[in-house]
């Protein structure tokens, strides 16, 4: 069974579900030229984050 992690913000506490990024399939699309050099640096920042990209980014959810 795939564990598919919530969001960890103490921000917001949206407790989304996101797809965290494999440090092992960074590197195989990277090898691949899958991405441009801006996702490489922003998906090598997110590596290991317990927040969802929206959060990450500072657009945290706000909606009670």
């Amino acid at each position: 069974m795939l564990n598919i992690p919530r969001c960890q913000c103490t921000q917001c506490k949206c407790y989304k579900e996101f797809e965290s990024i494999d440090e092992e399939e960074l590197l195989n699309v990277i090898q691949h030229g899958r991405l441009n050099s801006k996702q490489i640096e922003f998906a090598k920042k997110r590596l290991g984050s317990s927040i969802c990209e929206q959060c990450f980014v500072g657009k945290h959810c706000l909606s009670i």
